[in-house]
């Protein structure tokens, strides 16, 4: 699985910290502000995808099933950067 990215620290970053410089176009900084819309957008579809899962049923098998069998229980760890259940 590929590294998960916090998207909202991007969007974060790429606002606050994008250096200003009087050389800088308005075309330039309309990109810097897509590009953290971008990011922003993808934490708000992140936390719609664990909603749902949520929803779907997780924590709905069979009595008597472990968190480690539980392959919804494992996404939404997964989806939140919590890693595998201890």
């Amino acid at each position: 699985m590929t590294e998960r990215i916090d998207h909202v620290a991007e969007a974060h970053r790429i606002l606050y910290e994008t250096p200003w410089t009087a050389d800088r176009t308005d075309e330039f900084w309309t990109s810097v502000a897509v590009t953290a819309q971008v990011h922003a957008t993808l934490a708000l579809v992140e936390q719609q995808r664990v909603a749902n899962l949520i929803a779907w049923g997780a924590g709905s098998n069979p009595p008597g099933t472990t968190p480690e069998e539980d392959a919804s229980v494992y996404e939404i760890r997964q989806a939140l950067g919590l890693g595998a259940t201890s």
